[in-house]
This record gives structure tokens, sequence and C-alpha cells, in this order.
């Protein structure tokens, strides 16, 4: 049987966690005054992507850039009353830390149009570049009055930080023709015309889970997916964003999920959650 998350207890875990947050020094990690908590901006997007030039090697090969961009928006959730400077630093795979823009006050932007301001003083050079699932993150540090520096802590949304992965481009949103079939009965359902839209860099919102017919449970009955270089993944996620069951998928079925360079037509095999017995599907994206 399918479990509903209740709202009440979204609000019960609201509640919980704005308690949490009263009381504690986002800067320090200690109950004191004198913390700031941050969050991107509204403006805040960022891409890096290119052609690989030999897509059977991608763990090695070198790009050609095509999309190259990034802005990056500091903004104040609450208090920092005593923070006299914010400095936005950058690091790629966990690599050495840079500092790349500071300022006395916020909102702090920092923005780029070129693939050498990504790299500029990291240990990565024009020679060996960025490879594909390089990841490139931005997270920031703060000075209070008394001259203490402090990296925001990790543990919550707010702490200032943003992180890209090198992919290549992909462009798959649009319509398509599609079929799904139930791997365990061997049932095909034809959902006849449906739209992938475009929902990140990368990332595809489907109209359909399963063989469920469109529109028959929840207005919204896709799931996301991600392309990196023809390759789909399916992050783990909520039955229709609502439902408890999981859609998840396995190695083998990501290994057997792939966008066809050559016609455009995606693959996407997946799992969904029950007590009874996991459903596996694969669903059959048609180019239209």
């Amino acid at each position: 049987m399918k479990t509903i998350k209740f709202l009440i207890l979204s609000a019960l875990f609201i509640s919980a966690f704005s308690c949490k947050v009263e009381t504690e020094d986002i800067v320090s990690q200690d109950a004191v005054e004198g913390g700031v908590s941050l969050e991107l901006g509204p403006n805040t997007s960022g891409k890096v992507l290119g052609n690989p030039l030999d897509p059977s090697d991608l763990e090695n090969t070198s790009l050609n850039f095509t999309e190259v961009e990034l802005t990056l928006q500091i903004i104040k959730r609450w208090a920092g009353e005593d923070i006299v400077k914010y400095e936005i630093y950058k690091s790629i795979n966990g690599g050495t830390e840079v500092m790349a823009k500071e300022s006395a006050t916020l909102p702090l932007t920092l923005t780029y149009t070129n693939i050498n301001e990504f790299i500029a003083g990291t240990q990565i050079t024009a020679s060996t570049g960025l490879r594909v699932g390089d990841v490139i993150n931005f997270r920031t540090k703060v000075t209070n009055s008394a001259g203490e520096s402090f990296f925001i802590h990790d543990g919550g949304d707010y702490t200032g930080s943003y992180s890209l992965t090198v992919s290549c481009g992909s462009d798959l949103g649009g319509p398509y023709s599609l079929t799904c079939k139930n791997m365990g009965t061997n049932f095909v359902r034809n959902h006849g015309n449906v739209t992938i839209s475009e929902i990140g860099v990368g990332m595809y919102h489907t109209m359909s889970t399963g063989t469920y017919i469109i529109g028959s449970l929840r207005p919204d009955q896709g799931y996301n997916f991600q392309d990196v270089c023809g390759s789909v993944s399916v992050p783990t996620q909520d039955l229709f964003d609502w439902y408890s069951n999981d859609v998840y998928q396995t190695d083998a079925q990501k290994a057997a999920s792939v966008v066809d360079g050559a016609t455009g037509n995606i693959v996407v095999e997946y799992s969904i959650y029950f007590a009874a017995g996991d459903g596996r599907y694969k669903d059959t994206f048609i180019k239209l």
C-alpha cells in the first residue's frame, strides 16, 4: 500500500528545524550570539558544459567547452551584525581552496564567463584541463570584528555554498512518443505523445512514472532524471513527489539507461519500491 506524507508531519518537521536554527551559531557551531546564516540569491546559476574530444574515454579526454557561465550571489538570511568581511573560496575536486572574491557587505556576487576564470589560481591548468565529472565547489568564509575567520560549516542549507559538475552539453527537452514496459510482468503501456521538460542543467522531468495512466493518480506523475554525456541516471526520489514509495535505479539499470546520439531516442530503466515487491520498468522515448 502506498503511504502518503501528511502535511502535519511536514509542519512538525519545520517547527523542530526552526527551533534548532534559532539556538545554533552557524559560524562557530556554538550556541552563542554572533553567527550568520547565508543563502544563495535568486539569480544564482551556472554551468560548465562541453563536447568531449574522445567520447569513448570521458574520464581522460579534454573538452571543447561550449557553455560556460557562473552567477553566484551570496545574500544574508539572518544575523551577521558582527561580520566585517565575506569571502568566496573555490576549489576543484576537493583541491586547494583559492579566494575568488571578497566584500565587507552583502550581497556578494561572483560572475564568470570563461573557463580560465574557473581554473585561475587552482591546481588545474589550461594544459591539464577539466574533465567530465570534475566538481567545482564554492563556499563562503566570514570574518568577525574580533578578527576571527570561519567557513560556514556544512550540515545545513544556509551555508553560502554552491557546486557545479563539469559535463557534456544536453538538450533533451521536447516532445517524444513514450512506451513503458513492466519488466516483471511484460505488460506494456503506450503513453502516446509526451513532453520531457528541462528543469536544470542536464536535469529533466517526465510526465509519467511506470505504467500508471498519466494524470490518473496525481496531476504530476513524472520523475526526474539526469543526462551526463548520454548516460542517464535516476536519483532516488518519492513516487510522484508525494508518495513515500521510492523511485530508484540500480547499477544495472543505470548502465542500460542511455541517450542514442544518432536518433535522440532515450531509454530509462528504473524501479519503484512496493512492500509486496519492487516493480521494474523500462521507458522508451522516441524523439518526435
